[in-house]
């Protein structure tokens, strides 16, 4: 018997970043409902990437510390073995900082479980440290650089 048919990557990719990022900003306590035992999570901070597995990792670093998040594109490839590439980019506003907003690029690998449906095999973060955007009174972003 065949294995049931898998979605285009396009379908897996934008459903899984809707469903991820609603989760991220509304129910941040349930994020590792997407990943299993063996998914890596890596965070950058302070310039240094650190893998971990899930029971390695807190709820803050898994989360980026988030407030809420604006996604601005999303690009999903099919890999071998049904694994499926997502590259999110977009930026964060911070909960420390509610007017200061971070450009990010979220990459995951979406590995097949089963029955169905996918789990982060692997999710890996980095802020632009050197962007922060900032909203004005008036509505209209600015950009401004940072000296770290």
């Amino acid at each position: 018997m065949d294995p049931p048919a898998r979605l285009p990557a396009e379908e897996v990719g934008d459903e899984f970043a809707k469903d991820y990022y609603t989760v991220l900003e509304y129910y941040p306590q349930h994020l590792r409902a997407f990943y299993q035992d063996s998914s890596k999570i890596g965070r950058t901070r302070n310039d240094v990437m650190r893998l971990n597995t899930l029971s390695n990792i807190d709820d803050e670093n898994l989360n980026g510390g988030s407030g809420s998040v604006e996604v601005t594109s999303i690009i999903s490839r099919d890999c071998q073995d049904g694994v499926v590439l997502v590259v999110v980019c977009g930026y964060s506003t911070q909960k420390e900082t509610l007017e200061m907003m971070k450009n990010f690029t979220q990459v995951f690998f979406l590995a097949p479980q089963e029955p169905e449906g996918y789990f982060v095999l692997i999710d890996i973060l980095q802020f632009d440290d050197q962007t922060i955007v900032s909203a004005s009174n008036n509505g209209v972003l600015a950009k401004q650089s940072v000296q770290l």
